[in-house]
This record gives structure tokens, C-alpha cells and sequence, in this order.
């Protein structure tokens, strides 16, 4: 097993590039991108041979990232978009696959983003932008990957009280609406 996950998180090396981004004004969304997909791309190579689970390489990266933007006070939105598109461009995993780890890093972020104190409604609006984003990418079904991304969102945030539920459902709302969660125009894109 490998190091602790909150003790691991002072010197992660995702948190930390992230942090250097956004302190030097970087980009939220392409520091996210870059610094998750080039961390868990390494990661996941080598998992199996340290007898460390690709979830548990993720769960790592998607803390740190989240642990970093909150250290800075960077936009939650942003990242959460840039974290689930670095997800994507780091596993290098494409149909079915891509869409269970939309769903995974879903609730690691929203989880993350409670457990730290950062607020669920930014976060669930990002992860959703990402997961439409990183589905056109990849010629996935949009509305199904917004639908997993939103899904998985709201059953991460009824673990932390009908508050974070209902914030995250109202601003999944912003972001896609009725039963096919066909995209509403963005003011953020």
C-alpha cells in the first residue's frame, strides 16, 4: 500500500505544479489538464508494479489537485473541468472504460472537494463541463457522460448532508437540464 493519502497530499506533485501554475496566474483549466493528465499518466504505468490499484492512483491525484486549488483560492470550477479532462487524457482509456472513470472521478471530487472544506456548487458544475468536454473529445455520447458525471456527483454529495446534495443539484441544473441533460448554453466554456 502506499503512502497515506493526507500525508502524501503535502508534497504531491500534481498539487504542487498546479500550485506554481496558478501562482504564477497560470491557466485554471489547462494547469489542470496538464498537471493531472502527465501525473496519473505516469502513475497508472506504474501502479501494478508497486501493488497500488489505478483508484487509488486516482483518488491521489484528484485530492492533490483539489487540495492545491483550495490551497490558492483557484477557481473550483475551472479545475474540476480541467481535472476530469486531465483524468481522461491520462488513462488514455476510451468507450465504456472512459465512462466508469467520468463516473469515478466524479464522486472523488466532490468528495474531495466537501471532505476540504471547498464548495460542492463550482465543482459540480466543472466536473459536468469536463465530462462533456472530454466526451466530444473522445466521440463518447455527451448527454450519457453528462449524465454519469452528474449522477455520481449528487450521490457524492448526499454523503455530506441534504445541503451539499441540493447545491449540487442546483448547479448541475446551470450546466444541463431535463431527462436527456442536453447541454444549456455556457457562459463559462
Amino acid at each position: 500500500m502506499g503512502i497515506p493519502q493526507d500525508q502524501s497530499l503535502k508534497t504531491h506533485p500534481i498539487r504542487e505544479g498546479l500550485i506554481r501554475a496558478l501562482k504564477n496566474g497560470g491557466d485554471v483549466f489547462g494547469s489542470a489538464v496538464e498537471a493531472v493528465s502527465s501525473g496519473v499518466s505516469h502513475a497508472v504505468r506504474g501502479a501494478g508494479r508497486v501493488g497500488i490499484t489505478a483508484k487509488d492512483v486516482l483518488s491521489g491525484a484528484i485530492a492533490s489537485a483539489v487540495h492545491g486549488t483550495l490551497q490558492v483560492r483557484g477557481d473550483l470550477f475551472e479545475a474540476a473541468k480541467g481535472i476530469v479532462v486531465g483524468v481522461l487524457h491520462g488513462t488514455r482509456e476510451t468507450g465504456q472504460e472512459a465512462l466508469l472513470r467520468i463516473c469515478e472521478t466524479s464522486r472523488i471530487l466532490i468528495r474531495q472537494t466537501a471532505k476540504r472544506g471547498g464548495s460542492v456548487a463550482p465543482a459540480a458544475r466543472g466536473l459536468v463541463q469536463g465530462a462533456l468536454h472530454g466526451a466530444r473529445e473522445l466521440g463518447l455520447d455527451e448527454n450519457h457522460a453528462a449524465l454519469c458525471a452528474a449522477r455520481s456527483a449528487i450521490e457524492a454529495a448526499e454523503e455530506f448532508g441534504a445541503a451539499a446534495a441540493r447545491d449540487v443539484r442546483e448547479a448541475i441544473a446551470e450546466v444541463i437540464e431535463g431527462p436527456n441533460l442536453g447541454p444549456k448554453p455556457s457562459k463559462r466554456v
